[in-house]
């Protein structure tokens, strides 16, 4: 089979997905883990749609979750994986001033064998190089540019 990169239907679809996979994999979409929206295209209109993110990573992961819960500073969730390992997310807000001393107290009560946060690019406490990228766990899904 052979794709002509000059047919207008493909670059469409191309372009699409290069800007869907921008939207889904954008660290700046990941501030947060409540409130995230999306347009939507449904019958010729475009309404934003609110999208659970803990909800999306939870079975981005596969896990089965333990315990879940939502603090000012983030959201705590405890559970294990497909391979029986013992995770822990902390999906923080990253506006807040004191998010880093948040994630270091958790580490503190949860020990476990796979961490996961956002932006953990932005930490630079001891022990913060354990941390994996909830970013990277939906750009691995959705595709990267």
């Amino acid at each position: 089979m052979e794709f002509s990169f000059d047919d207008p239907a493909f670059q469409l679809r191309y372009r699409l997905d290069r800007e869907s996979r921008k939207l889904y994999t954008s660290v700046n979409r990941f501030t947060s883990p409540l409130g995230y929206q999306l347009k939507r295209v449904e019958g010729g209109e475009t309404p934003t749609r609110e999208v659970d993110l803990v909800e999306s990573l939870v079975y981005l992961l596969g896990l089965d979750v333990q315990r879940l819960t939502q603090e000012a500073a983030g959201v705590v969730l405890t559970g294990r994986n497909r391979r029986g390992q013992s995770v822990l997310v902390l999906f923080r807000e990253c506006g807040f001033d004191t998010s880093a001393d948040w994630l270091q107290a958790k580490l503190k009560e949860h020990p476990t064998d796979r961490l996961y946060t956002n932006d953990p690019a932005s930490l630079t406490f001891e022990g913060c190089e354990r941390f994996e990228s909830i970013e990277e766990v939906f750009a691995l899904q959705f595709g990267r540019d």
